[in-house]
């Protein structure tokens, strides 16, 4: 079996599944409740339409570690799917930084976390 490989019998990868998903779920409400607010979005469209972008950030955070988002943007750039996202990278990646650079600061079992 690969390293990468998840065994559901397994009761760490059990647990690594279900907090990935806490996880997600967190970031996925605390965007839906904010993003009005950020300065790059457009008044005529809703959060559903900036989603994978916001998703494509605190996913690439994870993914890259604690690498400045300037260190890895031309990566982000080749590795965003405009067709399947449905926004341009040019569109997406205010968003994508957004999402990038608030996963950095962010520690879920902090309390009072808004994440949280």
């Amino acid at each position: 079996m690969s390293a990468d490989s998840r065994d559901p019998r397994d009761p760490r990868q059990a647990y690594r599944t279900q907090s990935e998903a806490v996880t997600e779920a967190a970031h996925d409400s605390f965007w839906r409740r904010s993003f009005r607010g950020r300065p790059y979005i457009d008044a005529g469209q809703g959060y559903e339409h900036y989603r994978p972008a916001f998703r494509y950030g605190w996913q690439a955070r994870n993914r890259l570690g604690g690498r400045a988002f300037e260190d890895v943007e031309a990566e982000l750039e080749a590795g965003w799917d405009a067709a399947a996202a449905g926004l341009s990278w040019d569109e997406a990646r205010p968003a994508v930084r957004d999402a990038y650079t608030h996963r950095a600061d962010t520690d879920l079992s902090t309390p009072g976390n808004p994440l949280a």
